[in-house]
């Protein structure tokens, strides 16, 4: 290649990064390092983002260790088999349940074999959610006031509704052990060589709390960290190994 075509090679691909918005650089940029994952915003000062090699996916990136990218759509941009460990912490709830099947098979399709998922939830077994929801007269949760839905009579419908908050902050639906089952069980997550429930709390007022693997994954709603249930679950939290 002499001198002007390579100059004109080196033109080419420059041109084509300047046409290329920030994000589809970054991703492309993380797709090749084969990062661990992170849903939502991470924090510098995260064990995660610190200790952990992993990245944020976020609706609204803040820094360069965070990509755009809405999980809800069921499209996370790495390679299939490529990715160690995924965490979902206090975010799956904020998803239309019906969008989730989607969400947790694209989890699977990226997953190492032995690769990890932890997923962690709020409980709303727990006594503490219990204490804070808005009921129907069947006894279903419609609404969680602490994020932001309110719940309101419409006399022209003759039904009782629900506004959730437009900032996505609440809760779209009530997760509970049986809900998670239904999930994973509907999802290619059911492929899972281990699926293990570490924490949750039962209708029947059975409670479970063991000392899960560290992995660099640390909850931040569960015992010690958060004692609002005085020692018992206020999250539901799940391992799937791939």
């Amino acid at each position: 290649m002499d001198f002007k075509a390579g100059l004109m090679f080196v033109y080419s691909k420059f041109a084509i990064l300047l046409q290329m918005p920030l994000h589809r650089l970054k991703i492309n940029y993380w797709a090749k390092r084969h990062p661990n994952l992170y849903f939502g915003n991470i924090k510098k000062n995260q064990i995660q983002f610190r200790d952990g090699g992993f990245i944020g996916l976020s609706l609204n990136p803040s820094h360069f260790s965070e990509i755009k990218c809405d999980i809800s759509k069921g499209v996370l941009p790495f390679a299939s088999k490529s990715v160690k460990y995924i965490q979902a912490e206090d975010v799956l709830e904020h998803i239309e349940f019906s969008d989730l099947v989607k969400v947790l098979d694209e989890i699977f399709r990226v997953l190492k074999p032995d690769g990890v998922f932890r997923l962690s939830v709020p409980d709303y077994n727990s006594v503490v959610l219990k204490k804070r929801s808005i009921y129907d007269f069947e006894g279903r949760v419609l609404a969680d006031p602490l994020t932001g839905s309110s719940v309101f009579y419409d006399s022209k419908s003759e039904k009782t509704l629900v506004k959730h908050r437009a900032d996505g902050n609440s809760h779209l639906w009530f997760p509970t052990k049986d809900l998670i089952e239904v999930l994973i069980q509907s999802s290619e997550l059911r492929f899972c060589a281990s699926i293990q429930y570490q924490h949750y709390s039962s209708s029947g007022n059975f409670f479970l709390v063991q000392n899960f693997p560290h992995l660099n994954m640390p909850v931040f709603r569960s015992p010690p960290n958060d004692m609002r249930a005085n020692g018992f679950p206020v999250s539901i939290i799940v391992d799937c190994t791939r």
